[in-house]
């Protein structure tokens, strides 16, 4: 974000980002629902970067901006829109309002020695 976002965001469309580091994003989705509840119209928070929890409790919450992921040119040709890792999220559609950042799985490195069916 610092040293790819920020300085084209701020040559293209003279942004400025202000990242600001949070250690608990429950702190976050509060401070929004907070927000939220006394109709605050410019919110203190644009872009925030959550778990599945932490996405499930702002979806519940009505706090996300809506479907946009299929209006993403990469997601759509690099990402399997069908995937169930991709639809749902802690339980949760997500309704194409969330964008994996990446993707991981489970590696399993077994000495065949000693373990023969692993």
């Amino acid at each position: 974000m610092d040293n790819f976002i920020a300085p084209r965001l701020k040559e293209k469309y003279n942004i400025t980002l202000n990242r600001v580091p949070i250690s608990d994003a429950r702190d976050m989705i509060n401070k929004l629902i907070t927000e939220k509840e006394v109709d605050k119209k410019d919110g203190s928070i644009d872009v925030m970067w959550i778990n599945g929890e932490n996405f499930a409790l702002s979806k519940e919450n009505d706090l996300l901006l809506g479907a946009y992921a299929d209006q993403l040119p990469n997601y759509n040709a690099l990402v399997d829109t069908t995937a169930k890792d991709i639809t749902y999220d802690f339980g949760l559609s997500t309704d194409n309002m969330e964008v994996p950042w990446g993707k991981s799985q489970f590696v399993f490195v077994y000495d065949s020695a000693k373990i023969d069916t692993p």
